[in-house]
């Protein structure tokens, strides 16, 4: 399944703007999150399970979350306080 999406041209931050969790027990390796994260922060690993590369390229768009089919992964934004 190839997938067609535009990339987004945002400045990368120094600081991660979210917390990214991932339950590789419950990650089936489909890669569909990698797919449809406009900013390539996540790859499959050694082990077939999906792993965060670029944290602090995340936009939290939330699409790893919302289209992932066994809610393996979840973004949690940080509070403004958190990201000092």
């Amino acid at each position: 399944m190839k997938l067609i999406r535009k990339k987004f041209d945002l400045i990368t931050t120094e600081e991660p703007r979210c917390f990214i969790h991932v339950y590789p027990e419950l990650c089936k390796g489909c890669e569909i999150c990698v797919m449809m994260c406009p900013k390539d922060i996540l790859a499959i690993g050694d082990d077939l399970k999906v792993k965060v590369v670029n944290k602090q390229d995340c936009i939290v768009c939330n699409l790893c979350e919302w289209h992932c089919p066994d809610y393996a992964i979840f973004i949690e934004k940080k509070k403004k306080k958190e990201q000092k």
